[in-house]
């Protein structure tokens, strides 16, 4: 997000000052770049480069996770290098702070939406995570670091009770302006144990948050299956709960939501959830998709999941993967399940 124009002034600098030295530097950067070497060499190509380097392309990104979750996305993408070659050329300038020019600040908010969007499927699917936790605040929470203070007084008293507990959560507003939680993790037995005494699990889990959110007040929610035809279809594979709280993530992410969020990260993460390295390839030549397709769906498997946008050019399949992970155990006796 860029700067306020106050932030970039100096100490004991004017605005006159201010204006007489940004604009001295804009000019020796401008210099700068009609002097850099790479400065025109799109313009110095033959039509031949031209047309090889404007030439759509395949991208593919295949991640392999450890509990058998196997995904491949293909996109179609049409290379700009002329905006490359700019983007190049200010990095190897480094423009001023604060002077940077955004030209598309709208896909910019949309990559980064994505990009949030898979790092939170990515862990959720690493670490086995097969619930969707919900926390809301009673009273109308509009200062985020309030609702997290609340939220870290809650993750600190789940760690001392649930053993191994790790979550993947994410924040965003409610209609009315209030923020809430929205939380991957383990689902809860029917019972925790205290001391030799059955607690109903839920009521333990809206103890704990209500304690956290204080005065605010607040309710706990968990989510284990999801509606198919009115029927309740319970998640049994790693990818399908991951995908489904995924889908929360960068859903609202815009408009006033990216001015209270000021810059700060959509979501957070248990540490030490790893996920694999992207394996990324790309590939040349006309009228590709039909081989492009069957190769990823060969190197996937028949047990998956898929689709294709024709509109966005995007193929993506991902394997189901094995079975749910074993359930962190409580701290206070054994896990009791439904």
């Amino acid at each position: 997000m860029a700067q306020s124009v106050s932030a970039l002034f100096r100490p004991g600098e004017s605005y006159d000052q201010f204006l007489a030295r940004t604009r001295a530097e804009i000019k020796a950067y401008r210099d700068a770049y009609a002097a850099h070497p790479f400065a025109g060499a799109y313009d110095g190509l033959t039509d031949d480069g031209r047309r090889a380097s404007e030439a759509p392309r395949w991208r593919g990104t295949e991640k392999v996770f450890a509990n058998g979750v196997h995904r491949i996305v293909i996109r179609k993408d049409y290379p700009d290098p002329q905006a490359t070659l700019d983007r190049f050329i200010q990095r190897d300038l480094r423009m001023p702070t604060g002077m940077e020019v955004d030209p598309d600040p709208e896909a910019n908010r949309k990559r980064a939406a994505r990009r949030a969007k898979t790092t939170v499927i990515d862990k959720a699917i690493a670490a086995g995570m097969n619930s969707l936790h919900t926390l809301t605040f009673k009273a109308n929470v509009t200062d985020l670091d309030d609702a997290l203070r609340c939220f870290d007084a809650y993750r600190r008293a789940c760690q001392r009770i649930l053993k191994g507990w790790r979550y993947v959560v994410c924040w965003q507003r409610q209609e009315r302006g209030a923020w809430h939680f929205h939380l991957a993790t383990y689902r809860l037995p029917r019972f925790l144990t205290d001391k030799g005494v059955k607690i109903n699990s839920w009521d333990v889990m809206r103890k704990l948050w209500r304690q956290a959110a204080g005065a605010y007040g607040g309710n706990f929610d968990e989510v284990k299956d999801k509606r198919r035809n009115g029927a309740r279809v319970p998640f049994k594979r790693s990818g399908q709960i991951a995908r489904y709280i995924g889908r929360y993530i960068g859903r609202d992410i815009g408009g006033d939501e990216v001015e209270a969020l000021k810059g700060r990260k959509s979501f957070a993460t248990s540490k030490g959830i790893k996920t694999p390295q992207p394996v990324r390839y790309v590939w040349d030549g006309e009228g590709r998709w039909n081989d492009l397709l069957k190769w990823a769906m060969d190197r996937v498997g028949p047990q998956s999941s898929y689709w294709f946008s024709a509109e966005l050019q995007v193929f993506f399949i991902e394997s189901l993967g094995t079975t749910l992970l074993p359930l962190p155990r409580h701290r206070g006796g054994a896990n009791e399940h439904p």
